[in-house]
């Protein structure tokens, strides 16, 4: 497999992930919110039967259990902290991919890039090597023909 193959396949799982988890979280608080509202006068009361007339924090924990709407708007805003913590972590998962992608193929490249300079010096070195000789063979042969004449 290719590493655009892999890339475009690991990138898939991730947004079927992600959109499993959003379905799953819009049941779970649907079902909590529902569950809330179709039970909140009897929870409501049993918070009351809890708390004893005499307990000092009385008032406070009634106060904190709140209103229906004001519940039902905390469950709803928990649900859209959810949603948005699902898109944050699915966002640096396949940011880490990129990156990771990134950093592979600059290795990859740098790699590459570096063998090719050895490999053109070795070259040079060679041309460098065999311009010498024929430089050492014309002197040769130039000092051979003066001798000759």
């Amino acid at each position: 497999a290719t590493l655009e193959a892999i890339t475009n396949e690991m990138n898939k799982k991730t947004q079927n992930f992600k959109d499993d988890i959003s379905v799953s979280n819009k049941k779970y608080h649907s079902v909590l919110r529902d569950t809330f509202q179709a039970n909140y006068d009897d929870i409501a009361n049993r918070v009351n039967e809890v708390i004893s007339d005499n307990d000092p924090n009385r008032e406070d924990i009634l106060n904190a259990f709140g209103e229906r709407e004001t519940l039902l708007s905390v469950a709803e805003s928990s649900n859209t902290t959810q949603s948005n913590k699902i898109d944050e972590t699915c966002n640096y998962i396949l940011t880490s991919l990129a990156n990771t992608k990134s950093a592979f193929l600059k290795k990859l490249f740098d790699g590459i890039i570096s063998r090719n300079r050895k490999v053109v010096k070795e070259i040079i070195g060679l041309l460098e090597a065999q311009k010498a000789e024929i430089e050492r063979f014309r002197e040769e042969n130039t000092v051979a023909e003066d001798d000759e004449a």
